[in-house]
């Protein structure tokens, strides 16, 4: 298997986790099969019946900070014996690319320069969408305020349109 980052570049990914079945539906590798720092990873001598023979790959966990794009089984088939060792004429031969896409976190923060009773007070708002669609749905914990200082934490986003409205002493 090959893991990238689905944005411009393909980065290679390392420590995303996956589980592999055999046509029966069996766990031939669970858990451990994690990609190393070239973004790839192998399991040797799959079974193979002389013919190219089914297996599932699923990915069951994203490196960090990165979603999952593809959470169903993908169908590799099998066509000969083969090990993982680098050079060996019995290369891998049941390749599977997958791709993550990177989140982000958003902060919004609103703080009064006077202090308080005299300060001001805001209110923020943040959605998904672009300002065609405002209101959208909110995101993180959106709305906030008015309140002094006014913070809205938005964490694990993906790439997107977000709106943020701030409304300073409405």
């Amino acid at each position: 298997m090959t893991k990238e980052s689905s944005k411009s570049g393909n980065a290679l990914l390392a420590g995303a986790k996956f589980v592999v079945k055999d046509g029966q539906g069996n766990v031939v590798a669970n858990g451990n099969l994690t990609t190393g720092t070239d973004g790839t990873a192998c399991v040797d001598h799959l079974f193979w019946a002389g013919t190219g023979t089914a297996h599932t790959v699923t990915e069951t966990e994203a490196p960090s900070g990165y979603a999952i794009d593809e959470p169903n089984p993908v169908t590799v088939s099998v066509n000969r014996n083969a090990d993982c060792s680098s050079g060996s004429p019995n290369a891998p031969n049941a390749l599977a690319a997958f791709t993550d896409t990177p989140k982000t976190d958003l902060t919004i923060t609103a703080k009064s320069e006077a202090p308080a009773p005299g300060g001001s007070k805001s209110s923020i708002q943040c959605t998904t969408g672009d300002t065609s669609t405002f209101p959208g749905t909110n995101v993180g914990n959106s709305p906030v305020g008015p309140t002094d200082p006014a913070n809205v934490t938005a964490n694990g986003l993906s790439p997107g349109t977000y709106t943020c409205k701030v409304v300073i002493d409405p």
